[in-house]
């Protein structure tokens, strides 16, 4: 009997309407009532939240490098980032990617407008690839972004990530002459 109770009261707070309520203050929240009984002393999972920091993307080094390393504009018409990833921990890394497009460099002015995305001129086929990077090696992806849209004095940031894993993401400021 208790077994049915249990579950009955298990049943019913899975099946309860969520509803979206102004947060009370922490004076008035009801300590009691059995479903907040249940919350407490019965294993419940938790969907959603933090998930285990992961130590593989802490053993990964990413840089931007900019060829020329200094823009002057109007002689330089365009900009070779190269995104660099290395593997500086124990273990190997397996990147996997769903389509051929591996890097995005997004480049931003002052105010945070995106000016260029490199990705929007570029073929991007459907072929899913895995990509291993062993201990100590470097990958390399270059991008072209051009500098019609900059003006000579302004700072811009370049943005440089792979879009299937936001955490491999970095930023670098550049200031054209």
């Amino acid at each position: 009997m208790k077994f049915l109770l249990t579950l009955v009261l298990v049943v019913g707070t899975i099946l309860t309407p969520v509803r979206a309520e102004e947060p009370a203050a922490p004076a008035a929240k009801e300590k009691g009532g059995p479903v907040n009984w249940l919350r407490q002393h019965l294993p419940m999972p938790k969907f959603g939240g933090k998930k285990k920091a992961d130590s593989t993307w802490n053993d990964l080094r990413l840089a931007l490098v900019f060829n020329p390393p200094t823009v002057k504009l109007p002689d330089t018409r365009r900009i070779e980032v190269t995104m660099q990833l290395t593997n500086a921990g124990k273990k190997l890394v397996q990147l996997e990617f769903p389509t051929s497009q591996r890097i995005e460099v997004l480049v931003k002015n002052q105010a945070g407008r995106e000016l260029e995305r490199w990705s929007e001129d570029q073929v991007i086929n459907n072929e899913p690839t895995v990509v291993t990077l062993n201990p100590g090696e470097r990958l390399e992806y270059t991008a072209a972004i051009a500098t019609r849209e900059m003006v000579t004095g302004q700072r811009y940031a370049v943005e440089g990530f792979f879009p299937r894993y936001p955490e491999l993401r970095v930023i670098k400021a550049i200031t054209p002459q």
